[in-house]
């Protein structure tokens, strides 16, 4: 039996933007998805790989200096959309921008972890899940649903990411202040 975990880098939603997407999940919960619960949103900065137990104290350690050496990093959502593309959709995603300190935090994670980043950073919230063969079912084939949430980073978390038949399951492993 194998020691490694899966493990990524993301930052945390904050209990207000929790909030708003237990909202819109109320208000859409004739959608055929399975949503992602409140504890389980974050904006993903690193994408899962495996890790051993002195990989992941290793990884903490690189992450420790990034604290408290950051200015804050703000993210817009703007809006809600069937994604990642629409040809194939399998999420309802919120979207949007980040500011330039957040742009700079999401590099210097990955270069400090060095992790390769082969396309821009998009920031999003994963707020459902849906298998793609089910899409031709939805009664609702368009979502573009403009919103104005505002997130301040102030933290960045390493987390394991463990896959369930119902969803992951995600463990805080350390926070870091940025």
């Amino acid at each position: 039996m194998s020691d490694s975990k899966r493990i990524f880098v993301g930052v945390k939603a904050s209990k207000y933007l929790q909030t708003l997407a237990i909202s819109f999940a109320r208000q859409n919960i004739a959608l055929p998805v399975r949503w992602t619960s409140a504890e389980n949103l974050h904006f993903t900065l690193v994408s899962p790989w495996e890790e051993n137990e002195s990989g992941i104290e290793i990884a903490a350690e690189k992450l420790s200096k990034l604290e408290r050496g950051n200015r804050p990093a703000v993210v817009e959502l703007d809006r809600i959309y069937y994604g990642p593309d629409r040809r194939t959709p399998r999420l309802i995603q919120a979207v949007g921008r980040a500011n330039t300190e957040m742009l700079n935090l999401w590099r210097i994670v990955n270069e400090v972890l060095g992790k390769k980043y082969d396309r821009p950073f998009r920031p999003h919230l994963t707020l459902a899940r849906f298998r793609p063969e089910e899409f031709g079912r939805f009664t609702e084939k368009e979502l573009d649903k403009k919103i104005s949430w505002v997130e301040t980073i102030e933290n960045v978390t390493l987390f394991s990411s463990t896959l369930m038949p119902e969803g992951a399951k995600y463990e805080i492993i350390k926070n870091f202040v940025i």
